[in-house]
């Protein structure tokens, strides 16, 4: 990506309208405080494959998070509680990159995940408290929280649009997992989903950590877009590609396309070029990238 585009996605949060979308890839690379790396969805499926199987690996592959869900729910009516449980235990503790704290050092419009981990919400803590954060967050995990906080203007709202570890046990806000959830998300987070389209409509999207061949990707970015149509505002979407010819076909189908520009990095070298193009960093925030 050329240094003027760099330049474009700064004007644009500099002006107050830009919104970072967050996705599984995003935490790619964080930790656990023993130093395992988190799972990805398709590690998780095969857990809960494993699990399914009394331990053993089934040898099957290809099956992802939202089918080896259904299969896990499948086997008694209490199962989704376990779920639940089995995706707080792996994801729940899992430790912001440095891409996480620079992200913190932007003023964003305001940022949107998918990931049901508190990664985001532990990043901007530590930099509110560390005096690098451009803003405090807020995070909205239920439509009950945005009536809550309705008078709440100052802080950077992070939107969870598919839940959080940190909410269980309630149908109504339950983790967006199984195919009959994603039939659901939007009726059961239907104020969060109204919030995401009105900042869609005004604002450049930054989607970061999302394969584009992804249900997720295309479920908000497809359908986001084929409201705004040609009034849609410019989208970046971050992702490591390893095929040129790929990337080649596919920059160009987004572009022509979907108004998109695509930029081959993973979260964190995007997050870290960015900080360098704009040439300012705080001190404290400097110590933790050195660290």
């Amino acid at each position: 990506m050329q240094a003027d585009e760099y330049s474009g996605i700064l004007q644009q949060i500099n002006k107050g309208y830009a919104v970072l979308f967050l996705g599984a890839g995003s935490t790619r690379a964080c930790r656990r405080p023993d130093g395992t790396r988190g799972a990805t969805g398709d590690e998780l499926a095969q857990e809960l494959l494993t699990a399914l199987n009394g331990g053993a690996d089934p040898g099957i592959r290809g099956v992802g998070l939202m089918q080896a869900s259904e299969f896990y729910t499948s086997i008694d009516p209490a199962a989704r509680a376990g779920l639940d449980r089995l995706i707080q235990d792996r994801l729940g503790d899992l430790r912001p990159t440095v891409g996480h704290y620079l992200a913190a050092s932007f003023r964003w419009r305001a940022v949107v995940t998918t990931n049901y981990n508190r990664v985001a919400e532990d990043a901007w803590s530590e930099a509110h408290s560390g005096t690098y954060a451009a803003n405090e967050l807020l995070a909205i995990k239920t439509d009950q929280d945005i009536v809550q906080h309705q008078g709440d203007t100052k802080r950077l709202r992070l939107y969870k649009a598919h839940g959080c570890v940190t909410v269980q046990k309630q149908q109504d806000n339950r983790m967006v997992l199984t195919s009959n959830d994603y039939f659901a998300s939007e009726r059961i987070r239907k104020n969060i989903y109204d919030a995401i389209r009105s900042l869609a409509r005004e604002c450049s999207t930054v989607f970061a950590g999302y394969s584009l061949a992804d249900y997720t990707f295309k479920n908000i970015f497809y359908t986001l877009y084929e409201e705004l149509g040609q009034w849609a505002s410019r989208s970046y979407t971050v992702a490591p590609i390893e095929n040129p010819i790929y990337e080649q076909w596919l920059a160009r189908s987004m572009s022509e396309n979907f108004k998109t520009t695509v930029i081959n990095a993973s979260f964190d070298e995007f997050m870290m070029r960015l900080a360098i193009r704009r040439g300012v960093i705080a001190k404290n925030l400097k110590a933790k990238v050195l660290q």
